[in-house]
């Protein structure tokens, strides 16, 4: 299968609020601990759906400065990795 582009670029949720994946997407692309994020939403939903790809080298130089020891995949998991924000 080979995906080339979405078939619209903003859609509207359930409550009526307009959305533009691609703003989202490339927003959290600018944090460095991000390689990759792909943004869904669905019409008959309130909410959007992302799966993210956390960077490798980022995330564990992120683990190095808060003593965690764990391999990526392990940090992955990580309740404290996963709750990162903005700065």
């Amino acid at each position: 299968m080979k995906v080339t582009d979405r078939k619209m670029e903003v859609f509207k949720l359930s409550q009526g609020e307009y959305v533009a994946m691609e703003s989202i997407e490339s927003k959290y692309l600018q944090w460095p601990l991000i390689t990759s994020i792909w943004v869904y939403g669905n019409g008959f939903e309130s909410f959007l759906v992302a799966v993210v790809v956390p960077g490798r080298k980022a995330l564990e130089d992120w683990a190095a400065e808060h003593h965690l020891t764990d391999d990526y995949k392990s940090l992955c998991q990580n309740l404290k990795a996963r709750n990162l924000h903005f700065g």
